[in-house]
C-alpha cells in the first residue's frame, strides 16, 4: 500500500511538470497512505497508523494533528501533501519544478523512518539479552526481518558492508534458531549511515525509557546520534521545509498558499527500484505486526 501511495505523489509531480492537472493523482497519494479509518494514534490499516504505533518507543511523538495523530512522519507528510497541493495548482506554471523535487525527496526520506525504526525495535524485542527482554520466536524474527529487509536497499546503497552485517544479523534463513544480537543491529545505524540514506538522528530518535515489567527500555541501548550532513540525491529529510504553512504543526483546518518565488526548473524525476523492495515489509507491518 505505501509502494503505491508513493506511486501515485511521484505521479502528480510527472503530471503537473508535463502540464497536466495532478489533483487526482496527489489525493489518491493521501488516500492510499492513511485511507478513510484512521484516527488519531490508535486506529487505521494503511501505512499512515504504522508511524503512530512506533513513535513512542523513540520519543518521535511530538506533533499535534488535526486528527489527533501525533507521529513527527505523518506530521511531515501532511505538510508536504498540502505543499505539494499548492504546488501543483496551476499546471501551466513551471515554476515550481523544483521545489516540487524538494517534496519529494522530503515524503522519501520520511517513508524510511519507520522502517528503519521497526527493525530497531524488533531487534530490541527478539534479542533475549536485552532489558525488554525479547523472544527469540520464529514470530518475532518474522517482524525483524520484514522491517530489516525493507531498509536493507537504503543501507546498501549508503554502506554495502553495513547492509551485509545487517542481512547476515536478521535473514532468518541465515540465523536460523540463533538469538538476533541487537548489539550489532544497532551498530549498522550509524549517524554516517543514516544521513547517506536520507534522514536525521532526530528523524530516528531515541529510546524512551521504560521501567514496566515485560516491556523494559533502557534509554542507553539507543540514545539519540549527532549528525553530520545528509547527502542523498533522492530522500532529504531536510528537504521538509514548507513555505506555503507556519512551522507549528498542521491542524485539521489548515490552509497551504501557493509559492511565489521562480527556481530554475528541475530535472526529470529518477526512479526508485529500491524504494519499491523496501516498502514491501510495511505491508506486513500494517496487517497488525505492530503491537
Amino acid at each position: 500500500m505505501q509502494l503505491y501511495a508513493l506511486h501515485e505523489i511521484e505521479a502528480a509531480v510527472v503530471k503537473y511538470k508535463a502540464g497536466n492537472s495532478a489533483t487526482k493523482a496527489l489525493d489518491e497519494w493521501w488516500v492510499f497512505y492513511a485511507g478513510s479509518t484512521e484516527s488519531g494514534t490508535a486506529n487505521g490499516a494503511g501505512p499512515y497508523i504504522l508511524p503512530e504505533k512506533i513513535d513512542a518507543f523513540f520519543g518521535t511523538a511530538t506533533a499535534t494533528m488535526g486528527n489527533g495523530g501525533k507521529s513527527n512522519v505523518n506530521d511531515m507528510l501532511m505538510k508536504a501533501t498540502k505543499e505539494v497541493n499548492a504546488l501543483i495548482a496551476d499546471p501551466t506554471v513551471r515554476a515550481n519544478d523544483a521545489k516540487l523535487d524538494k517534496m519529494l525527496k522530503c515524503v522519501r526520506g520520511q517513508l524510511k523512518v519507520a522502517l528503519i525504526q521497526g527493525c530497531l525495535q524488533y531487534a530490541y524485542k527478539t534479542d533475549t539479552t536485552t532489558a525488554w527482554p525479547g523472544s527469540n520466536s520464529a514470530k518475532s524474527k518474522g517482524e525483524l526481518w520484514a522491517f530489516c529487509s525493507g531498509v536493507l536497499p537504503f543501507l546498501h546503497e549508503a554502506n554495502a558492508a553495513s547492509a551485509a552485517t545487517l542481512k547476515a544479523a536478521t535473514d532468518i534463513a541465515v540465523i536460523g534458531n540463533a538469538n538476533p544480537s541487537f548489539t550489532t543491529i544497532n551498530g549498522v545505524f550509524t549517524a554516517a549511515n543514516l544521513n547517506l540514506m536520507g534522514v536525521s538522528c532526530a528523524d530516528i530518535g531515541a529510546f524512551v525509557a521504560s521501567t514496566t515489567v515485560g516491556k523494559a527500555v533502557t534509554a542507553a541501548d539507543h540514545p539519540l546520534c549527532t549528525d553530520g550532513t545528509i547527502v542523498n540525491a533522492d530522500a532529504d529529510t531536510s528537504q521538509c521545509i514548507f513555505e506555503g504553512l507556519t512551522a507549528s504543526p498542521c491542524p485539521a483546518a489548515a490552509t497551504a498558499a501557493a509559492a511565489t518565488t521562480t527556481p530554475a526548473p528541475s530535472a526529470a524525476i529518477g526512479t526508485r527500484p529500491s524504494m519499491a523492495l523496501a516498502m514491501v515489509a510495511v505491508v506486513l507491518s500494517a496487517a497488525g505486526l505492530i503491537r
